[in-house]
């Protein structure tokens, strides 16, 4: 895998997971063509019940994307110089009980639920509903797979890496009637410490 590593060999995760999103993206025009991987912090965070990751979206939709309502404000969150419009947070389960394959479809489904607008809303036509995502979520995996599953030994990896996490995390939306923090960057990251179980990704 070439990417950069801390001085015990770990690797930094991040540039390596935005190129496979983008690869996923690029793979699958027709349903996920409106993904911008520039613009999702991936980021690693605490259990979440039986979660393996969730996906926040990070303003209120319209063109250009809206940060306020009349009662609450979203909190700007620039990476880097890039406003981001979305985070997804890999959790622990994420690491430990999933093999490589179904880290990949993780990755997938969680992009799935990206407004096609890519505005930094969620689309409400793809929210969780009972055998309505896996369809289109298989095929955004296997047309990955056909393109040659680029990026994909990142997630094969075993043992531990790094990959950022907020040092303060910003909350997902602040009343307007309170004075408090609403901006956030890359100095509120940190590099936590990952493990990743044993496994293979498939061929």
């Amino acid at each position: 895998m070439d990417a950069p590593h801390d001085a015990l060999g770990r690797p930094f995760l991040d540039a390596g997971l935005t190129r496979l999103v983008a690869s996923l993206a690029e793979a699958s025009p027709e349903t996920l063509g409106h993904v911008d991987a520039t613009r999702i912090l991936v980021v690693a965070g605490a259990a979440r019940r039986s979660a393996n990751a969730s996906i926040r979206p990070l303003t209120y939709g319209g063109d250009p994307p809206s940060r306020g309502t009349d009662a609450f404000l979203k909190p700007s969150i620039t990476i880097d110089g890039i406003a981001m419009r979305y985070e997804i947070c890999l959790r622990p389960r994420f690491f430990l009980a999933l093999n490589a394959d179904e880290r990949v479809r993780v990755l997938a489904h969680e992009l799935w639920h990206t407004s096609t607008s890519f505005d930094g809303t969620l689309a409400s036509d793809r929210r969780h509903r009972k055998g309505g995502d896996d369809e289109p979520v298989d095929r955004v995996v296997s047309a990955w797979r056909m393109r040659g599953a680029a990026h994909g030994e990142l997630l094969a990896v075993e043992g531990e890496a790094r990959l950022r996490a907020w040092t303060v995390r910003p909350p997902s939306r602040i009343p307007r009637t309170l004075s408090t923090r609403d901006s956030y960057d890359e100095r509120d990251l940190h590099h936590a410490v990952v493990c990743f179980a044993s496994t293979q990704l498939a061929t």
